[in-house]
């Protein structure tokens, strides 16, 4: 019989619980995550064990460590298993839940993606962060503002008339407000500026998957929504029918039943928080286009349930990807010509944007060979106590060093 162990995962620590029916023995231990223990750990497993942890921060490095040793490794849902194991919370349940859960085959899991798809899903993550910075840097601004009985007469702070308006404003304010403001102002820009760059390596993820051109034919998606659709959805083949999706996307109404009685209530808003955003922005401009969306959209905010109307389209625009990211046909309804025009704003955004990730990748090595050059004269000089990483060692050639101390210099 198959061992199953348990992993209850830290920043710096890992519980383990080691499971050998065949043995009838329970080992339960705990070691840091760092580098040796690690090792010692991935070394002490065999091909045949199954290996359960919970979905974490570091779950995704752990997981691909553990599939290298490991044929089987299963990663838990959170809030289903807090459900399934109850009781005290602590390292040692935890854990032991996980291998018993693992063993007899009850544990709820979650899907892995793949490397692709992982490091797209983290990049939109973090630049989903970037836009609720630089909206909440815009609330302080216009909170800033309201104290002193202003408001700017436009809605977007970056635009040139918002920048005239706050110009003015500011000659009339006190000098720490004043003060405050700039920096808000420059922590605003700053964001801005992190926003652009972010925008140029969307497109660049977009470029590396086939699926997006077939996406863009839809009304309104463009090259951050259709990599927000693929980086959410992953393997299609992982949903058997498009309600599956629209469920994982959290736009399902929920349903209370109890005695024979149903009861549907308002959507259950439980999965992945950026498909349901992609769906519904999408929805915002494929309204406004002649078809069943729009007819769908009128007919529903007859009674002025703008919100329902747009959920129920969004759904509806779920379903749609479904069956196309099946099937590998294009959206049914669209323009050819607004579609070839589509493409080719697209590809001219992206030339652009490889361009300008061209130039910023070059000052980064320059900055990167640069540092090397200071480490190796560190080195060298006996002044540095940190050695030189193996990987870093090709790049401390004396001419190539020389030649970027000369630039530096």
């Amino acid at each position: 019989m198959i061992r199953s162990i348990g992993l209850d995962v830290h920043p710096t620590t890992v519980y383990v619980t080691v499971l050998n029916p065949s043995q009838d023995k329970l080992e339960q231990y705990e070691f840091p995550l760092e580098t040796p223990a690690l090792e010692a750990f991935l070394a002490s497993l065999r091909p045949d064990d199954r290996v359960a942890l919970e979905a974490t921060g570091n779950t995704y490095y752990l997981y691909n460590r553990l599939k290298k040793v490991v044929d089987d490794v299963v990663v838990a849902e959170t809030a289903k298993l807090k459900k399934l194991l109850g009781g005290a919370k602590t390292d040692r349940n935890d854990s032991g839940g996980l291998a018993y859960l693992a063993y007899i085959g009850a544990l709820p899991t979650v899907w892995i993606p793949d490397e692709r798809t992982q490091k797209s899903r983290e990049f939109l993550q973090y630049r989903a962060g970037l836009v609720r910075d630089q909206t909440r840097y815009q609330n302080k601004i216009r909170s800033l503002l309201s104290k002193y009985n202003q408001k700017c007469p436009v809605s977007d702070l970056r635009s040139n008339d918002a920048q005239l308006f706050l110009t003015k404003v500011k000659l009339n304010l006190p000098w720490l407000s004043r003060e405050k403001l700039a920096l808000l102002l420059e922590q605003m820009q700053a964001v801005s500026e992190s926003l652009k760059r972010a925008d140029d390596l969307v497109e660049a993820l977009a470029a590396e998957h086939i699926e997006t051109d077939l996406l863009a034919t839809i009304p309104g998606v463009d090259s951050l929504l259709a990599l927000t659709i693929l980086a959410c959805v992953g393997d299609i083949s992982r949903f058997p029918t498009p309600e599956s999706l629209a469920n994982y996307a959290g736009l399902v109404p929920s349903v209370h039943s109890s005695g024979g009685k149903k009861r549907h209530g308002k959507i259950t808003r439980k999965g992945n928080k950026l498909l349901r955003w992609a769906a519904t922005q999408a929805v915002q401009s494929l309204r406004k286009v002649p078809g069943p969306f729009r007819n769908l959209y009128r007919r529903l905010t007859r009674r002025g349930k703008h919100g329902r109307a747009v959920v129920a389209c969004g759904r509806k625009l779920l379903v749609v990807l479904w069956h196309m990211l099946r099937t590998g046909e294009a959206f049914r309804g669209a323009d050819p010509v607004r579609v070839e025009r589509k493409k080719t704003r697209r590809q001219n955004r992206r030339s652009q944007a490889r361009a300008r990730l061209s130039d910023s990748r070059a000052r980064h090595d320059r900055t990167l060979t640069a540092n090397l050059a200071i480490l190796r004269d560190l080195a060298t000089q006996n002044k540095s106590a940190t050695p030189i990483p193996e990987q870093l060692r090709p790049h401390f050639c004396a001419r190539h060093a020389d030649q970027l101390l000369r630039l530096r210099s």
